[in-house]
């Protein structure tokens, strides 16, 4: 009897196909079997694709924040009425050194001493007097006079206590060395003394008053 053929092997089926064929049925029925896209990784997780960041969405809306600068539109004060302001408030300041010059003057060397204390001491209320006036007003005697007022260069509220006493301070110390400090409100735009650019102040007169057709029409409309 003749000997019988034994059969031959099957192929053999790569194994590499089966695996990824395997993969993506698992990832299919993870997604519910409709093709989403999975989920962003969270924020430090390790990425394993590049596709598997989310292009970023674009913001709806800018938010800018804002102290109310935007809207400020000061009317900066003539160089006449700061000339009267200035006068009144060194007047007062003369007055409150006055007792120490008066001491300084008699000649001794412990009056002479005691004067320059006096002094100091007439510039320190000078200066606190000055600061508390602006920072619940605006106005020192001076700024009543001539109607101005001080207020903070980038947004018109008034200034805090420091930046008041800064601004008397470096006025009569600073700004007086051969006028200087005053000179320099010629060339800037917002008529800002050298104490006004270190203290961050302006000075402001109040808006006139505008009239036009349209308001007298609107008025008399009935």
């Amino acid at each position: 009897m003749p000997p019988v053929a034994a059969p031959a092997p099957a192929p053999a089926t790569p194994t590499g196909h089966d695996d990824e064929l395997t993969d993506l049925l698992a990832r299919l029925h993870e997604d519910g079997g409709h093709g989403e896209v999975a989920a962003a990784p969270e924020v430090g997780a390790a990425l394993t694709k590049s596709t598997d960041v989310a292009r970023p969405e674009r913001a709806t809306a800018a938010v800018v924040e804002s102290e109310g600068g935007i809207d400020f539109d000061p009317a900066f004060a003539g160089f006449g009425a700061r000339a009267v302001g200035l006068i009144v408030d060194l007047i007062v300041l003369v007055v409150l050194l006055a007792p120490g010059v008066a001491l300084i003057v008699a000649g001794t060397t412990a009056l002479i001493l005691l004067g320059l204390g006096a002094m100091l001491v007439g510039f320190a209320i000078g200066t606190v007097l000055y600061a508390r006036a602006v920072t619940a007003t605006g106005q020192s005697l001076g700024n009543r006079v001539a109607g101005t007022k001080v207020v903070d260069a980038r947004n018109g509220r008034q200034v805090e206590s420091g930046e008041a006493a800064l601004r008397y301070l470096l006025r009569f110390t600073v700004s007086m060395v051969f006028f200087v400090g005053f000179i320099m409100a010629l060339f800037d735009s917002q008529r800002r003394t050298f104490h006004d650019r270190y203290a961050g102040t302006i000075v402001t007169r109040p808006q006139r008053e505008t009239w036009s057709i349209d308001d007298e029409t609107s008025a008399t409309r009935p």
